[in-house]
């Protein structure tokens, strides 16, 4: 009965977020939009290209992702390679290994990735905001510029104070910087006598992590322990789900992050709305409860669907005991845990594995409610 409570709740959430506005989705190998569309779009494929301009919010999620026409309002994107080469009239918030950006945008602009470089023909209105291993600004920017990478290049106008972090840091002869420049590196920067920067240039110290009160050890095998307790007891009360949400992953991929996507950046909005507006504070409150417990069935997904791979590798069947369950849960978790120490992919990689493990969860309750309540 407890469960079958819990899959109502979250069902509710996600029929909530999907009557709030996805009247554009579509889920394919390969997407063309070709005509123009005047409404929110939410997409997810392997190949995805705006072709024809899009009155509306653009959420896309693919291998390759394309916008080659305009888009009035945000884009969000995920992807292995963005290429952004028409204008965005608002916000863009993109994670992806490439990211090029060579167009103007109406606002703010978010990057996360390994290469990422805003082009000569690149006007950014307000902020900027990058963190990824290289980072090439030949355009202009309206507003302030901060990075984290490995190492940056600028050769192109910033309209306001720039803040780095980064081992190597190149001004090129040509670039204008008309606020501070300030920046953390074990190494100077290399600015050009040429570069015109107007405000103060400072090299700031760089800030060496605070030892823990507790031993790092101790911090981490804690974690790790609440986690494996946590997923295993989930796994065990919802085993159906989770196998089912786990072949979803292997079957309907690209469906499966495209929604992910969709829940994941749109819910915190819905609940925003609803707490402001007072008379909904109960149900945002609630609302909030659900989004979290979504969000942690989807880790559950995702590490059990990495658990059975290791089962897989080993030569263990689907019906294996519960030891060999639990190891290889532990495994995955291990495996996370791990990858995580590679800078930047290694978040990026699980966060993909995680926006997967989302979707499926919500596509599988959505399965089992038509089939319940049909």
């Amino acid at each position: 009965m407890r469960k079958k409570n819990l899959s109502k709740i979250l069902l509710m959430t996600a029929t909530l977020l999907a009557s709030h506005g996805l009247p554009a989705q579509q889920a394919s190998e390969i997407i063309n939009i070709q005509e123009p569309v005047n409404k929110d779009i939410y997409l997810a494929g392997r190949s995805i290209n705006i072709l024809s301009t899009v009155t509306g919010d653009a959420v896309l999620a693919g291998q390759r992702v394309t916008v080659a026409q305009s888009v009035t309002e945000d884009l969000i994107a995920a992807g292995e390679r963005i290429i952004i080469r028409a204008k965005i009239g608002d916000d863009v918030r993109a994670v992806g290994r490439i990211i090029n950006i060579d167009t103007g945008v109406g606002d703010d602009v978010i990057l996360a990735g390994e290469t990422i470089a805003l082009g000569p023909n690149a006007t950014i209105s307000g902020r900027t905001w990058i963190a990824a291993r290289s980072v090439d600004v030949a355009g202009q920017l309206g507003a302030e510029l901060r990075a984290a990478a490995q190492e940056v290049t600028i050769s192109g106008q910033i309209k306001g104070n720039v803040y780095l972090i980064a081992e190597n840091i190149e001004v090129l002869p040509g670039a204008t910087i008309t606020g501070d420049f300030a920046y953390r590196s074990p190494t100077e920067a290399n600015i050009a006598s040429e570069a015109n920067i107007s405000g103060k240039v400072s090299q700031l110290e760089m800030e060496l992590a605070e030892e823990p009160d507790a031993p790092i050890f101790l911090i981490v095998s804690v974690f790790f322990l609440t986690l494996l307790l946590s997923v295993s007891v989930m796994s065990w009360l919802f085993p159906r789900l989770i196998a089912d949400a786990g072949t979803s992953i292997t079957r309907e991929g690209f469906k499966s992050i495209g929604l992910g996507v969709v829940l994941f950046l749109l819910t915190p909005p819905i609940i925003l709305i609803l707490v402001v507006t007072v008379i909904g504070i109960p149900l945002g409150l609630a609302l909030l409860a659900l989004y979290f417990i979504t969000l942690f069935l989807g880790l559950v997904v995702v590490i059990n669907f990495i658990g059975g791979l290791f089962i897989k590798l080993i030569g263990k069947g689907e019906n294996s005991g519960t030891g060999w369950q639990l190891l290889a849960i532990a495994m995955a978790i291990i495996l996370i845990m791990v990858t995580q120490l590679i800078p930047l992919l290694g978040g990026l990689a699980f966060f993909i594995l995680f926006l997967l493990g989302l979707g499926a969860v919500v596509m599988q309750l959505f399965k089992r409610y038509r089939v319940e309540y049909r």
